[in-house]
């Protein structure tokens, strides 16, 4: 056997990692599910591969069925049929490796899929990062960084980005829709009712805090009145965007400001 055959095999004997291991770090919004390096590709779809064939070896065994392994490791390591490998055995068997192959691939993204659906309800990622399922944007953008009880309350997200244009630095002010990653991070963000100013127009909040309010940090008096997005409509320095959605490119953002909104404070402001 040559060596080519000897590497689809291998990547057939691999191909149950890489269900689980798509699967698990599958996002709606993630354009590329390579999200780490080369290396740690390799030795999660080897780690989970090798955990996953012997027990499935395990439950054939058990059922009566005594596979040859020792054939596939003379086509890896490509012998001929004087050393010992037996083609017409493997002829014979060839639809049900494949059909093995296949079984394992739809169970572990089964698996895979359960997986990340453990991790997420218990938050598991945010305490081992180890089993992070993707980048900090999807932590950020669901409003898993707050409380359990909170996030469950989030009635919609408003995004404050300043992003930079021919016309100089402009506030963009929208509820995030929907927004797409790549394998570096963030790739673009999509608002809806968006409103938007120049940034040489920021207006400073000089007025002295109140004795009770005292207690308050600098930052969480300095952000709050200006987080209020039904007054940006009310506010001259600010004009509505035509056009359901808009887009925005990462790279234009110099920064992102996130204000969570549950459904009780929507309708306070309403």
């Amino acid at each position: 056997m040559n060596f080519a055959f000897g590497a689809i095999i291998v990547f057939l004997l691999l191909a149950p990692g890489i269900s689980f291991r798509f699967l698990y770090l599958r996002s709606d919004s993630l354009r590329s599910n390579l999200d780490s390096s080369a290396v740690s590709e390799v030795f999660f779809i080897v780690l989970v591969s090798s955990i996953i064939h012997p027990a499935a070896l395990s439950l054939l065994w058990k059922s009566g069925f005594s596979p040859d392994i020792s054939q596939l490791y003379l086509i890896i390591s490509g012998a001929k049929g004087n050393d010992g490998l037996q083609l017409s055995l493997i002829n014979e068997s060839v639809n049900y490796f494949l059909s093995y192959i296949f079984l394992l691939c739809v169970v572990s993204g089964i698996l895979g899929q359960l997986a990340q659906s453990l991790v997420l309800r218990f938050d598991l990622d945010l305490k081992y990062p180890v089993l992070s399922v993707s980048n900090e944007w999807d932590t950020l953008f669901s409003g898993r960084k707050l409380d359990k009880r909170v996030r469950e309350n989030i009635e919609y997200i408003q995004i404050d980005a300043l992003v930079s244009t021919s016309e100089g630095d402009v506030v963009y002010c929208g509820i995030l829709k929907h927004y797409i990653l790549n394998k570096n991070g963030l790739d673009k963000i999509y608002l809806c009712q968006v409103f938007r100013r120049k940034l040489k127009d920021d207006r400073i909040n000089t007025a002295p805090p109140d004795d009770d309010s005292q207690s308050v940090s600098s930052s969480a008096q300095a952000v709050t009145p200006a987080l209020d997005f039904k007054g940006k409509a009310e506010d001259d320095r600010y004009y509505n965007m035509p056009g359901d959605y808009l887009v925005i490119p990462y790279q234009y953002i110099r920064n992102i400001n996130i204000t969570y909104y549950s459904g009780e404070e929507v309708e306070k402001k309403s």
